[in-house]
C-alpha cells in the first residue's frame, strides 16, 4: 500500500486525512472511527465554501468525490451529500483495516477486512470473498456495532444489540380545517403544507431530512402548490433516541414560515449514529391575506418505536 500526502497541511489539523492508491483508485483512508468521526465533525462545522474547498482538497490529492461525478445522483443521495464527498467515485472509504463500499442503490455496503489490495477489483464488483469481502445487508444498521458511548467512538463495550430505526421517505400534509389528523382529501379551497420527511441510512452516516412547500386543493381536486400571496406557518417536534446510547431523549422544536411556491429544506438531524427510535410531528396555521391568522391543531405524526 502506497501511502500519498496527508491533507494535515490543506485542512484543519482536527480533521486528520491520508489516502492510498491501489491500482489507480484512490479513497480517503482514516486509521480509526475516532480519526473519522473527528474528520467528519469537522467537515459539517463548514460552511457551503468551506465544503467545497475540502472537496477540492481531496481532488488535489487525487481523490475525486462521489458528489463531483457524473455516477452520482442527487435524489438517492438526497439528505446523505455529506458522506457522498468523502466516498471516492468507487463509493470507496477505509476506516481503520476495513475498505467499505456503499452500494446505496440496493442498500446494502460490501466491506473487505482486513484492507488487502489484492481483493480491491473484487470489491469494486460486488463479489464476496469467503474470510475477506463480506456484505453488509443493510444500512439501517451501523457497519462498526462497537458501543457508542458519550465520548464517541472507539470505547467498546461489547456488541450493541438495540434494534435499528427503519428508514422512510413520505409524503404528509397538515391541512387548515382538517376534521381529523388523517384527512388526505380536505376541502376543494383548502389550504396547508406538503412535507416530505427522509429518514437515511447509510451505514457510517445518517440523516433526517425535511421539506415543506405551501400548497392548496383546487377545483378539480388536484393539489397545486399556492400561486397567491399567503403563506403558512407550521410548528414541528422532532423527537429521537439514538442507537446504543444512554443520553436523553433530544428534542428540536421550530416554526417555519412557508411561503407559496417556494419550497424549504432543512437537515434536522445528522450523525454517525443510528436511530433506534423517532418521532415527527407538525401542525399549521395559516393566513390567506397576511392579516387574522386560523390556527388549527390536528398534528400530523411520523414515527417508530414511540
Amino acid at each position: 500500500m502506497n501511502q500519498q500526502p496527508t491533507m494535515e497541511n490543506n485542512q484543519n489539523a482536527s480533521s486528520p486525512l491520508s489516502t492510498a492508491s491501489i491500482l489507480h483508485s484512490n479513497y480517503a483512508i482514516y486509521q480509526n472511527q475516532a480519526q473519522f468521526e473527528q474528520s467528519m465533525n469537522h467537515y459539517l462545522s463548514q460552511d457551503s465554501t468551506g465544503r467545497v474547498q475540502f472537496e477540492d482538497s481531496l481532488i488535489q490529492l487525487g481523490i475525486m468525490p462521489l458528489s463531483r461525478t457524473p455516477l452520482y445522483d442527487h435524489e438517492t443521495w438526497l439528505g446523505l451529500e455529506n458522506i457522498a464527498s468523502l466516498l471516492n467515485r468507487d463509493n470507496l472509504i477505509q476506516i481503520g483495516d476495513s475498505i467499505i463500499k456503499i452500494d446505496k442503490v440496493n442498500n446494502v455496503a460490501y466491506v473487505l477486512t482486513p484492507a488487502a489490495e489484492a481483493y480491491l477489483p473484487s470489491l469494486k464488483n460486488n463479489e464476496l470473498v469467503e474470510g475477506h469481502i463480506y456484505l453488509h445487508e443493510t444500512l439501517e444498521k451501523p457497519i462498526f456495532e462497537e458501543y457508542e458511548d458519550e465520548e464517541g467512538f472507539g470505547k467498546k463495550r461489547g456488541v450493541c444489540r438495540d434494534a435499528t430505526a427503519n428508514q422512510f421517505d413520505r409524503l404528509s400534509y397538515s391541512w387548515n380545517g382538517a376534521s381529523n389528523a388523517n384527512v388526505w382529501t380536505p376541502p376543494i379551497g383548502t389550504n396547508g403544507v406538503k412535507w416530505r420527511i427522509r429518514y437515511q441510512a447509510a451505514g457510517i452516516y445518517f440523516s433526517i431530512l425535511t421539506r415543506a412547500v405551501a400548497v392548496a386543493r383546487v377545483l378539480n381536486g388536484g393539489i397545486v402548490e399556492m400561486g397567491f400571496q399567503s403563506w403558512n406557518e407550521d410548528a414541528y417536534n422532532l423527537h429521537w433516541i439514538q442507537r446504543c446510547r444512554n443520553s436523553a431523549n433530544p428534542i428540536r422544536s421550530g416554526r417555519r414560515l412557508i411561503y407559496s411556491g417556494f419550497e424549504q429544506m432543512t437537515k434536522e438531524y445528522e450523525s454517525l449514529r443510528a436511530l433506534t427510535r423517532y418521532r415527527f410531528i407538525f401542525w399549521a396555521s395559516h393566513d390567506d391575506q397576511g392579516t387574522a391568522r386560523t390556527a388549527f391543531h390536528y398534528p400530523m405524526e411520523i414515527s417508530s418505536g414511540f
